[in-house]
C-alpha cells in the first residue's frame, strides 16, 4: 500500500527526484542531498566529476554542459508526500546549505534534522541520526498500514547505546570529528 524511498548524497537527491513523480512514495528521507548537482561539479576532486558523468553515461565533458539541469528546482514544490532531510555543517561534498535549500523549497510536510558539526552523509552523528530517520519513516509508514502487530518489527527509537562508528576506531578521533578535542596549535 506504500513504500518510503531513502537516500545519502546523490541517492537523496534522486530518492526526492523520484519521490516526485510516484504517488505510491508515501515518504522520502535524504541525508546530505544536493539542491542541484552542480555544488559537486563546481567543488569537488575531478575523479568525482567522473563517477557522475559516468552515471549518466555522459563524457566529462559533456556533463559539464548538463550539470545545470541535474536540479530539484522544477519539480521538489510537486513532492507531495512528507519529507525529512538532514544535513551538516562540516560537509566539505555537499554543504549544509543545501539541505536548508531543499527545506525551504518544499511545501509539503517536511522536517529538518541539522546537525552545525556534522560532515557528509553525517556520518559523525549516526547514532543519532539513524534512529530518527528510522522512526520517522516508520510513522510514516504505518499511517498507510495501521499499527505494528504481532509478527511485525518494532522500530526502536531510542538512540543506540554502545559506542559510534569512529569511536570504536579510536575515541580521539571521534572527538575531532564532533569537535570536541582541543584544537592542535
Amino acid at each position: 500500500k506504500a513504500v518510503a524511498f531513502f537516500g545519502q548524497s546523490l541517492g537523496g537527491y534522486m530518492a526526492i527526484q523520484m519521490a516526485t513523480h510516484d504517488p505510491r512514495v508515501r515518504a522520502v528521507a535524504a541525508v546530505s542531498p544536493p539542491y542541484s548537482a552542480d555544488i559537486y561539479w563546481n567543488v569537488t576532486l575531478a575523479s568525482m566529476r567522473r563517477e557522475l558523468a559516468n552515471l549518466y553515461k555522459l563524457t566529462e565533458k559533456e556533463m559539464g554542459g548538463q550539470i545545470d539541469k541535474i536540479t530539484l528546482a522544477p519539480t521538489l514544490a510537486d513532492l507531495k508526500c512528507p519529507l525529512m532531510i538532514s544535513g551538516g555543517g562540516h560537509d566539505a561534498i555537499t554543504p549544509g546549505r543545501e539541505a536548508w535549500r531543499i527545506f525551504e523549497g518544499a511545501r509539503c510536510d517536511r522536517e529538518l534534522v541539522f546537525y552545525p558539526r556534522g560532515t557528509h552523509d553525517c556520518t559523525n552523528v549516526l547514532a543519532d541520526l539513524r534512529p530518527r530517520m528510522v522512526a520517522w519513516l516508520a510513522r510514516q509508514l504505518e499511517a498507510h498500514h495501521g499499527p505494528l502487530g504481532p509478527g511485525r518489527p518494532r522500530v526502536e527509537t531510542a538512540p543506540e547505546a554502545g559506542m559510534s562508528a569512529a569511536e570504536a576506531v579510536d575515541p580521539d578521533f571521534a572527538d575531532e570529528l564532533l569537535g570536541d578535542a582541543p584544537k592542535i596549535q
